[in-house]
This record gives structure tokens, sequence and C-alpha cells, in this order.
């Protein structure tokens, strides 16, 4: 991940904060920042998988980042 795409990556979750939606990574509440550092991190390991939550209305209630080994 370049400086390019952490950028895209950090904006765009940072409008779904700013629209409401609570982001978690791992199962904690996290910021954007923590979100893209972690993805960032963990590019040679493994990836992050998203996972849209939505609520009664179809909206987007959550945004989910899960760890994903490669092996």
């Amino acid at each position: 991940m370049d400086k390019k795409e952490m950028h895209k990556l950090l904006i765009e979750l940072e409008n779904y904060e700013n629209s409401g939606v609570t982001i978690w990574l791992d199962n904690v509440r996290s910021t954007p920042g923590d979100v893209v550092k972690a993805c960032y991190v963990r590019e040679e390991s493994g990836s992050y998988m998203r996972d849209y939550v939505s609520d009664e209305e179809g909206g987007i209630r959550e945004l989910r980042f899960d760890s994903v080994i490669n092996r």
C-alpha cells in the first residue's frame, strides 16, 4: 500500500465516520487512522476483510475490518 492508497483509504473511512458509521478493527472500535496503519503494517503477512453491517433501514451502521492471514 503506497501513500496515495493510504490517503485514499483514510479519506474514505473519515467520510464513513462523519456520516455516523462506527468503524471496528478486529472487534475493537477504532479510528480511520488506526485502520489505515493496521492495513499498512499487515500488508506482508495478511490483510483485512471488510464487512458492512446494515441498520433496519438498509443503511450502513458499522464498517468492520477483520484479520485474514495469508498462508
